[in-house]
């Protein structure tokens, strides 16, 4: 049921036996590279479930939502895109895939936090920190693994949305932008252009096995992380406000 606080986190459980080798599993995953990406959903199928459960995600979903509570979360989220945007920006070899202008949104949460009149110490979470600390362990150690986290983050943006609506019913404003909900209504427009070509570049990136290994593990990994993220979110249920 949405809105449901699930009691534990079930991590993806990759379908290759332990002892698989790396050339094994690279040729399952990445033999056609029209399939690799269509192999990630399947992986991370258990966790987006999951997210889907939380109350934090059930709340925006349904716009039963408190601004405190979309506040807090919105820092969290905040602090994931500032370090991963920074370290995205500081290795030339994404030049042709990462496109701030496209996809930075660090900015942009902290402007709808200041619209929303958040006066909190912005201060990460747990699970946040655990996220932003595996960002720099990736960093590096396995580089492309921010590609990874980066697919995780894009793909959320078609339905974020969806959000726009839903929370702006909860906060009693237009689904427009300014009014504290850019986080999501930035860049509509173009959205769907923008992911399918961040997509089909990801496809023809001539990456070694190792590398696209690496892709991989950073969206299956990030999408389990995302999802302790949203789980250590508590959310208080509130009557949608008439707009």
């Amino acid at each position: 049921e949405v809105g449901t606080e699930p009691t534990t986190v079930s991590y993806v459980v990759l379908s290759e036996p332990p002892d698989a080798t790396l050339d094994e599993m690279n040729s399952k995953y990445f033999g056609d590279k029209k399939q690799w990406q269509k192999q990630w959903k399947e992986d991370i199928a258990s966790s987006h479930t999951a997210i889907e459960k939380t109350a934090f995600a059930g709340g925006m979903v349904s716009g039963r939502i408190d601004r405190e509570t979309y506040c807090n979360g919105l820092v969290q989220l905040g602090f994931l895109h500032q370090d991963l945007e920074s370290l995205l920006s500081q290795n030339s070899i994404f030049q042709s895939i990462y496109v701030p202008a496209d996809m930075d949104r660090a900015d942009i949460a902290d402007r709808d936090l200041a619209v929303l009149g958040y006066h909190g110490i912005p201060i990460p979470n747990e699970a946040t920190t655990r996220m932003t600390d595996q960002l720099f362990v990736w960093s590096v150690e396995a580089p492309w693994s921010l590609i990874g986290a980066l697919y995780v983050l894009e793909g959320s943006r078609m339905g974020s949305m969806y959000l726009a609506r839903t929370l702006s019913k909860a906060f009693g404003v237009e689904p427009r932008p300014g009014v504290g909900l850019d986080y999501h209504v930035d860049g509509m427009a173009t959205r769907p252009k923008v992911w399918q070509r961040f997509k089909a570049t990801l496809a023809e990136l001539n990456l070694t096995e190792r590398e696209q290994a690496d892709v991989r593990r950073g969206a299956v990994e990030s999408m389990t992380m995302l999802c302790e993220m949203y789980a250590a979110l508590t959310s208080s249920v509130a009557e949608p406000a008439s707009v």
